[in-house]
């Protein structure tokens, strides 16, 4: 029995048999109960997903009517797995297996122990089976954006480290012909990935093509400066000089193993105790962002590659939408960081209090691939490892809801290969003064913006003919996005309900934005 996603939808039972689900919504709610298996999916998040927030008075009622049709198309065995809970559904898997998603993940982590004991030609096998588990695009014959836009970037995410760890692997087991192979593909996907370059340079040194290496490597600096205006990374530079020397291959390996922090050779051409991929900790992107384009601009103009600016500072009021924008511009320039992406939330505001900046540098360390055993006892000694870990490295911190400078001040990384975001409802002017932070004041969206983003999240059909109570609502709601997007989910919920009769609920108006701003930071608000 098994299902698939990691290509069109696809179900088969236990005797082979493929079973077809020919309508779109019918593959989007297997979809739905996929990539949540073995966990209660509500009718409303169903809901939500298959109508993208602009549900019909009568989308439970069709809910329903697809479950019956899905599992008449599954046939027995497989719609037995289909199991109705209160309120909602749970597709039962019994073994990773019977989900190739989950199965592809199940791979990854026996591949990762294979490298960890310095098995390399059973981490290639593994890896391989893994990549070859992909039919195609994931969810390509799922045609809802929501459902597409918060699943496909974290398969896509598995599909690109298996692939990685694939070429790793044949690195490892001197396979450098056949890595070359797959990194002239990958490369094709990912022309910019400064990792992907460094292992092509390994493996061709390493195959005897010296003159191709130096070739490929001129040629990639000229694509780096013509699309980003960046020089090579210290790896590339230092793997670069090697085959220039025509250094050993041991010698040009090391920069490799190095840069991938693997332990220094135990058997073969490298063996690891611990393989720590680049850190990718950014939270999922925002699916929505409205009104903020001049923002977004000018967060990518200080933040350039050829600016001195280190340290962009966006602040405004709660709700205003700091960390949507700088999620959004973050995952936007995520492959400029070829070193990794770290997100620390500093809580400056929370309940219990901010985060001790002692404490973020440990979790800082911990992400990026430090044993704890290994990181001194001092904050001072963690600092001064911190920094030294991320020197020279190219990546990209966002540090959202600073309390103080004094908070942020430690985290910083230190040169100029590194960008930091910082989000707070402070303007931290210590920030600015002693540190460089360029700022970056966000204000209320504009009328205009905030009917868009209202729309947006409703639809046009459901505001048709209430533009006057639209209004009402923008203007209730501060024009801020995160009181927007509260008042915009009850509505959802409420399809029955007029605008009219909900912005003239002043009592319902006021609950419902009191309980928004008390009920924490909800992951995809606007903020």
């Amino acid at each position: 029995m098994r299902f698939g996603l990691l290509g069109p939808i696809e179900s088969s039972d236990g005797d082979g048999r493929l079973h077809v689900v020919p309508a779109p919504k019918q593959r989007a709610l297997l979809a739905c109960l996929l990539v949540r298996p073995n966990q209660h999916v509500t009718m409303d998040t169903l809901i939500d997903m298959l109508w993208d927030c602009a549900a019909p008075p009568s989308a439970r009622a069709a809910v329903l009517n697809y479950v019956t049709r899905l599992r008449r198309q599954l046939g027995p065995e497989l719609a037995a797995r289909v199991r109705t809970e209160a309120g909602g559904y749970r597709l039962e898997l019994r073994a990773a297996e019977e989900a190739d998603h989950l199965h592809a993940g199940a791979l990854e982590q026996r591949a990762r122990r294979a490298v960890a004991a310095g098995d390399w030609p059973m981490a290639l096998e593994l890896a391989g089976q893994a990549v070859e588990l992909w039919r195609g695009e994931p969810l390509q014959d799922v045609p809802f954006d929501r459902l597409r836009a918060e699943h496909l970037p974290p398969l896509s995410g598995l599909q690109l480290r298996l692939e990685e760890l694939r070429i790793d692997a044949a690195l490892g087991a001197a396979r450098f012909d056949q890595a070359t192979q797959w990194l002239a593909e990958l490369l094709i996907r990912h022309p910019l990935r400064e990792p992907l370059q460094l292992r092509k340079l390994v493996a061709l040194h390493s195959a005897g093509q010296r003159a191709e290496a130096l070739a490929d490597y001129h040629r990639f600096c000229g694509l780096l400066r013509e699309e980003l205006g960046v020089g090579p990374s210290q790896p590339l530079q230092a793997a670069h000089e090697l085959i220039l020397r025509d250094a050993a291959t041991a010698a040009v390996i090391e920069v490799w193993r190095s840069a991938q922090r693997l332990p220094a050779a135990a058997a073969g051409p490298v063996a690891a105790e611990r393989f720590e991929p680049p850190p990718r900790q950014l939270p999922r992107a925002p699916r929505l962002l409205v009104g903020r384009e001049a923002e977004s601009k000018e967060l990518g103009r200080l933040l350039a590659p050829a600016t001195d600016c280190q340290v962009a500072l966006l602040t405004g009021p709660a709700g205003v939408g700091k960390t949507t924008l700088a999620l959004a511009w973050a995952h936007h320039a995520a492959d400029r960081f070829s070193d990794g992406q770290l997100f620390v939330d500093l809580k400056g505001h929370a309940a219990d209090g901010p985060v001790d900046p002692r404490r973020a540098v440990s979790v800082l360390l911990d992400c990026l691939g430090v044993p704890s055993d290994r990181q001194p006892v001092t904050f001072e000694g963690r600092a001064a490892l911190y920094r030294s870990t991320v020197a020279g490295r190219r990546l990209l911190f966002v540090f959202d809801d600073a309390r103080d400078a004094e908070q942020v001040r430690p985290l910083l990384p230190p040169g100029t290969s590194c960008r930091t975001v910082v989000t707070s409802r402070q303007p931290l002017a210590a920030l600015v003064v002693a540190d460089g932070a360029e700022p970056l004041p966000l204000e209320r969206l504009s009328s205009d913006g905030a009917r868009e983003l209202l729309v947006h999240r409703l639809g046009a059909a459901r505001i048709s003919g209430q533009e006057a109570a639209l209004a009402r609502l923008v203007e209730r709601c501060g024009r801020l996005p995160l009181a927007l997007a509260v008042v915009a989910a009850d509505a959802a919920t409420m399809p029955q309900l007029s605008l009219e009769a909900l912005a003239a609920d002043t009592a319902h108006l006021n609950r419902l934005l009191t309980q928004g701003r008390s009920a924490g930071r909800p992951a995809d608000a606007a903020r």
